[in-house]
């Protein structure tokens, strides 16, 4: 039918189920066959063997002269013998061929029991593969009450299986009627109880939707059909409920993301406003020099008696003083400005770094004393990143090896240099010669508000900051760090691939 092709073309199920049942069906058949085949030659062998056997016995006493007659004789089926006298002679009777071994041995055990006995010699099953058999008759031969020997005669059996084959011929396309049939009636059975079932639960499985407003239909059935609609009913309820408990776990964890990003921008914001103060109170100093010098060539520009040159000259110089302090609040105020853009763009570390150490050149971050090296010895040095972000993390470090060289009383050294990792990352390290980090501290540093300084001298916040920035372009941070050796503030951040 048309619902049964249907079904045919969606699932695999029906195809395993109709080959299934065609293969026990064969199975069955051919068992059947084999067990008939079997019985039916048997006992078609059985009764040929006696009635042959009625006809050589009537055959030997009523040839008495000369048992060599015996084929002679029309009734007879034989094709050869063999005759054993007493003495153990044997007369070979007609065409025995290879036979003969095969006709001793029988004779000689016909003997030994004095019994009538037949036997095969060739195949059995003629009747399912050709092939050619021979049943063989022994038989004492008594004469007055005297064994005289015993006689064993060669029957071919070619002529009995032809005449069975012809009948399993019409045997055979009966049974596989038999078995379409069974299949035909298995199948109707099938369709009725499981085909059209499952199709109708695959077709309300593939209508189903949320927003329906009937519920999904069960089977009525006491079976296992009707328990696995059952389940689909249950399972569409727990579905449902789970849908509207992920809703919540989905809005609940944006919430909490927005306020993650939230926290950790104000971080970011935070430590960068710690720093900005820092380098505002070594700005103050490097700014009043000029307005000294400012205030003083407004003094002379107030006199009358100067003569238009000099009012020119002491014009520009105070105008060229006034440029220096518009550049050093220009650079403060580019690293202090907040940027919620994240703008990602092809920058290079070594102007990043050269950049830092002209700021804290100016905002004389207490490295008067302290000797800065500086070795940019890397053959790359583009990344992809936020240049505002990574300044910070550099000032951070610098920062850091200048307050551990402060308390002090060694000579004061910090050397910056980059390097080159297998032409994909950039290394740049911050090593300092102060006294180095105690191992108890130092899987500590990058915890957030962790701080070894005094209370109003850092938040604790720079190194965690620093750490959460370099995670974000894919690098990492990492401190070595000896007692009484300085420490190495290790960052590495992947290159820029140019296509």
């Amino acid at each position: 039918t048309e619902d049964t092709a249907i079904f045919f073309k969606k699932t695999g199920i029906t195809t395993h189920i109709i080959v299934t049942l065609t293969w026990i069906l064969f199975l069955s058949m051919a068992l059947t066959v084999l067990l008939m085949a079997t019985l039916w030659q048997r006992d078609i062998v059985s009764g040929f063997a006696d009635m042959e056997k009625i006809k050589l016995q009537y055959l030997i006493e009523d040839i008495r002269a000369n048992p060599k007659d015996i084929l002679k004789n029309k009734k007879t089926a034989a094709t050869g013998g063999m005759l054993i006298n007493i003495s153990g002679e044997e007369t070979l009777l007609g065409i025995v061929n290879e036979h003969a071994p095969s006709l001793r041995a029988q004779a000689e055990q016909a003997l030994y029991e004095n019994n009538i006995r037949y036997a095969m010699d060739g195949f059995f099953w003629n009747i399912i593969i050709p092939a050619k058999a021979y049943m063989i008759i022994s038989m004492p031969v008594d004469r007055q009450g005297e064994n005289q020997g015993v006689i064993a005669m060669l029957y071919p059996l070619n002529k009995l299986y032809l005449q069975m084959g012809q009948h399993f011929r019409i045997i055979f396309p009966c049974l596989l009627v038999n078995m379409l049939v069974l299949l035909s009636i298995a199948l109707f059975r099938f369709r009725r109880f499981l085909f059209l079932p499952l199709t109708k639960l695959i077709n309300l499985t593939d209508t189903y939707h949320e927003e329906r407003d009937a519920p999904f239909p069960t089977i009525a059935r006491n079976n296992e059909l009707g328990q696995l609609s059952s389940s689909l009913q249950k399972m569409l309820h727990r579905i449902e409920d789970d849908r509207e408990k992920l809703c919540l776990s989905v809005t609940s964890l944006e919430s909490a993301n927005q306020e993650l990003l939230a926290t950790r921008t104000e971080m970011i914001r935070t430590e960068k406003l710690a720093s900005v103060g820092r380098l505002a109170a070594g700005l103050a100093h490097e700014i009043g020099n000029p307005i000294g010098v400012i205030l003083g060539y407004i003094g002379l520009l107030k006199n009358d008696n100067i003569t238009a040159r000099e009012r020119a000259e002491f014009t520009g110089r105070a105008e060229k003083e006034i440029q220096r302090i518009n550049k050093l609040i220009r650079q403060l105020l580019d690293f202090s400005r907040i940027n919620n853009n994240h703008c990602i763009e092809q920058v290079s570390i070594h102007d990043i770094l050269n950049n830092l150490m002209d700021m804290a050149s100016t905002c004389r971050l207490d490295t008067a004393k302290i000797n800065t090296t500086v070795e940019l010895s890397a053959r790359h040095d583009v990344v992809k990143g936020d240049p505002d972000q990574l300044q910070q993390v550099f000032l951070n470090c610098l920062l850091n090896s200048v307050d551990a060289l402060i308390e002090t009383s060694v000579e004061h050294s910090i050397k910056i240099n980059t390097s080159t990792i297998t032409n994909q990352k950039i290394q740049i390290i911050f090593k300092d010669s102060g006294t180095g980090i105690p191992p108890a501290h130092r899987h500590k540093i990058f915890d957030p508000f962790f701080t070894t300084k005094e209370p109003g001298k850092g938040t604790g916040l720079g190194l965690s900051v620093a750490f959460s920035i370099i995670e974000q372009h894919g690098g990492s941070i990492r401190v070595e760090s000896s007692t009484g050796q300085g420490t190495s503030m290790i960052i590495e951040l992947p290159l820029h691939q140019e296509t």
